[in-house]
Formats: structure tokens, C-alpha cells, sequence
């Protein structure tokens, strides 16, 4: 794996961008044109003299990979499949604006005791999905897994999921602030976080927990939350 990782960053310092692109999936290739994705890449890659490896998984029989420049200025995430063809790849150059460096005053903790995978979260642009969505842009998205599945291919929808129907747990002391329950345990584009909890915390600040299961949620608005509960 290491090998094959720093054969395409070498080829992408060499300015390959065809054999790149001819590497990836015929639905990889439907986003760009070999011309586009030539062009795309060249303004990506011009001035880093060095890439460095920030993450790598495994996970549903496909590797992520996560480089940056030295400066953390420029994110490149790539996605291979079992052959090393490229799934999906991510050239993001991070905004300097204040809105992509928030922090939060309170101290949170994770909404559940194991360990869990973060495949998508909001601490830095181009590491996470949510990015193009301002409400969702601080968001982070988790997976439980065995063997590195996330998924258990003899139950069907949503029950086979590893996550489906674990505890979640508040990640602060708070108030309930809204409660949304007994929608359907699908996704439904005209309630993008499905069942779920808003909790108000000291400092004027709120948290989020979606996609939540129906009929699962114990609390009620004006309900103190505790990080155990």
C-alpha cells in the first residue's frame, strides 16, 4: 500500500496527469474530461514541492488517502478500489476566511463510548463532505465497522448497518432545545437529518445529533442533558 501511494504522488510531481487519469473508474472519469482533469490538476499541483501524508484506511474493501502541501493549504483526497483504479479524487485549496477556522468554546466529547470511524468531519475543508453546505459544514460523520465493513451484507437496509440502534450519548451538559422523531429510518431529501436531537449549551452554542432511529430518542425539549445520558 505504501508503494502504491507514492507511485501516484510521483506521478503526480511528474505532471502524468494522463496516466492518472487513465487509472481511474469509468465513474470517476464521468466528473471530468482528460483535458479538464489535465488542467485541474496542474493549477493544483503548481508550487508544492512536497506532499505530506496526512491519513490513509481502509474500509469496504476501498483505501482513502490524504495528502497535503507542508502548509496544509492544499488537501488531495483520493479513493482507490481493490485494484488500485481511483474511485473518486478531491483537489480542495482551503480558504483563508475566518469562517473555515471556528472553534468552540466549550470542550465536546464523542456521542458514544467505542471506537468509531470518522470518515467525513468539519474541522478542516477538504477532508470532509459537508463543506459546499453551510449548515452542515461543521458536521462530522461516523461509522462503526467490523473487519472494515460497515455494513452486515445478511441484513437488508438500514438494519445492516453497524451503527443502526447503538446508544448515542448527549457530548455536553445542555438543555434539549428540539426534538424531531418518528420520521422514517431513510434518507428523505426534505428531512436531510431525519430524526434528531438539538442541544443548547453554555456559550451560545448548539449541537446536532441526526439520523437518529424512529421512535429510539428519550428525551424531551427542556430536558438537561448529561454526557452519559
Amino acid at each position: 500500500m505504501h508503494h502504491e501511494n507514492k507511485q501516484f504522488i510521483h506521478l503526480l510531481k511528474d505532471g502524468q496527469f494522463d496516466d492518472i487519469y487513465h487509472q481511474m473508474t469509468a465513474s470517476c472519469k464521468s466528473h471530468y474530461s482528460m483535458d479538464t482533469f489535465h488542467h485541474e490538476a496542474s493549477s493544483f499541483h503548481h508550487r508544492i514541492r512536497r506532499y505530506r501524508l496526512l491519513n490513509k484506511m481502509m474500509l469496504n474493501g476501498s483505501r482513502y488517502v490524504l495528502w497535503s502541501d507542508f502548509r496544509k493549504e492544499k488537501l488531495l483526497s483520493v479513493q482507490f478500489n481493490r485494484v488500485n483504479q481511483i474511485e473518486s479524487i478531491q483537489m480542495t485549496v482551503s480558504s483563508s476566511s475566518k469562517e473555515t477556522n471556528l472553534s468552540t468554546k466549550n470542550k465536546y466529547h464523542l456521542p458514544f463510548k467505542e471506537q468509531w470511524f470518522v470518515v467525513s468531519e468539519g474541522a478542516n475543508v477538504g477532508m470532509h463532505h459537508h463543506e459546499p453546505i453551510r449548515k452542515k459544514r461543521d458536521g462530522y460523520d461516523f461509522l462503526k465497522t467490523q473487519e472494515q465493513q460497515p455494513y452486515n451484507r445478511r441484513k437488508i437496509g438500514m438494519d445492516g448497518s453497524y451503527a443502526f440502534g447503538e446508544r448515542v450519548i448527549a457530548p455536553l451538559h445542555g438543555t434539549i432545545h428540539q426534538v424531531v422523531d418518528g420520521l422514517s429510518d431513510e434518507l428523505d431529501t426534505d428531512y436531510p437529518f431525519g430524526n434528531h436531537v438539538i442541544i443548547q449549551h453554555a456559550n451560545d452554542e448548539y449541537c446536532l445529533l441526526a439520523h437518529l432511529e424512529n421512535g429510539s430518542i428519550a428525551v424531551n425539549v427542556g430536558d438537561r442533558s448529561k454526557p452519559n445520558s
